[in-house]
């Protein structure tokens, strides 16, 4: 952080005559220097200037603040009293003092102001008092007097450097500035430390130092954890192939495979002629289950009876001895013919109803591998992959208690 010193030059006031009026600010310039005592030269600075009334910490009754920018020798020039302020600097009652000026600076032309010292104003503004001074009342002014003969001009008046040189100094303009500076004060006690600023930026990595001597090495330490598994590497080149191994041993059957669509029903045969009943013989004992033949062609059923009401199962008695067959009986008169059966009009196979059907219309829903016949509504009278009662098949019509 720079720290600014502040050499004051110039503070003066305009003197009042009773020819005119002074003006309502005092002159102040400074010579601004780095840490090091370098002239900042050509830099934006910022100034907060207070007047402090009854003490070097007494109460604030003006503060005004500037932003200049230093010129080729590190000057500022500024006139107290028409800075940006809030307060009114007219109303400073200079014959109540005494009163001290403080001096805060920021070097980056910000606002961050350190204050830099605090000194008294000794005489110099004292004169805007004279303007409200005195015991008796003005009389009027008189009228203007004619104007006097023009004086000789004067000769030029010497500058401070030349005053400087013909005290027999030696040096340039900033030697002169340089020259300014008083004998250093007294150090004044240590102010409250201030808030720690921001970290400064990172400077520029140093050069490397020549490596040192290498020391012993140490024990080596205990073997640390594992560290996280890196990432995966590029695979390699393909080996050569080994020779095959034997043979693994069979491993055991795998489970069943889901059971496979049903071949289509074979042509059925033609039923063969009946031969003559012979007498019926003692019943051998149960042979083996023979081939099943090819089924004939299934004749109409008849009608069935009305079914009676079934009674209550009654205990199961023991097994009786087998009696003796008795002699067959003379055939009973023959029944009576039974209703014939209605006829089913079969349509075929679609995949959808027909439209329109009339009673007793069958047809079969390829689509849902169904058989249905009309008699007011669509009934199921088959259906695939159940088994149909006495050998019919998807086409077979099914006679119910109920009709079809």
């Amino acid at each position: 952080m720079h720290k600014t010193t502040l050499l004051t030059l110039i503070a003066l006031a305009i003197a009042l005559t009773s020819f005119g009026q002074a003006p309502e600010a005092f002159k102040y310039q400074a010579v601004v220097r780095d840490a090091g005592g370098v002239i900042l030269t050509n830099q934006a600075v910022g100034y907060q200037l207070t007047i402090l009334q009854g003490s070097p910490s007494g109460t604030a009754v003006y503060t005004e603040t500037f932003s200049p920018t230093t010129n080729g020798y590190g000057l500022v020039n500024l006139e107290i009293g028409t800075g940006t302020t809030t307060d009114d600097f007219t109303l400073i009652d200079w014959a109540n003092g005494p009163f001290y000026m403080e001096t805060a600076a920021d070097v980056t032309g910000g606002t961050s102001y350190v204050i830099m010292g605090t000194s008294q104003l000794i005489s110099v503004p004292y004169a805007l008092y004279a303007k409200t001074s005195g015991s008796s009342t003005p009389g009027p002014q008189g009228p203007a007097g004619n104007d006097g003969v023009d004086g000789t001009d004067g000769n030029d008046g010497l500058s401070a450097y030349e005053v400087w040189i013909g005290l027999g100094n030696t040096g340039t303009e900033t030697d002169f500035i340089n020259s300014l500076t008083g004998p250093q004060g007294p150090a004044g006690n240590d102010g409250i430390d201030g808030a720690t600023g921001p970290q400064g930026i990172q400077g520029p990595q140093g050069l490397p130092g020549n490596d040192g001597i290498d020391g012993v090495d140490g024990l080596d330490g205990a073997t640390g954890p594992m560290g996280p598994q890196g990432p995966q590497g590029l695979p390699g080149a393909d080996g050569i192939d080994g020779v095959d191994g034997l043979d693994g041993a069979t491993g055991p059957m795998g489970p069943q495979g889901p059971q496979g669509l049903p071949g289509a029903d074979g042509i059925d045969g033609v039923d063969g002629l009946d031969g003559a009943t012979g007498p019926m013989g003692p019943q051998g004992p149960q042979g083996l289950p023979g081939t099943d033949g090819i089924d004939g062609v299934d004749g109409l059923d008849g009608a069935t009876g009305p079914m009676g009401p079934q009674g209550p199962q009654g205990l199961p008695g023991a097994d009786g001895i087998d009696g003796v067959d008795g002699l067959d009986g003379a055939p009973g008169p023959a029944g009576t013919n039974g209703t014939n059966g209605v006829s089913v009009n079969w349509l075929g196979s679609f995949a959808t109803a027909p439209v329109s059907p009339s009673i007793n219309d069958g047809y079969y829903n390829s689509t849902v591998g169904i058989s249905y016949i009309w008699n007011g509504a669509w009934n199921i009278i088959a259906q695939d992959g159940t088994a149909p009662s006495s050998g019919s098949n998807a086409n077979t019509l099914l006679y119910t208690v109920d009709g079809f």
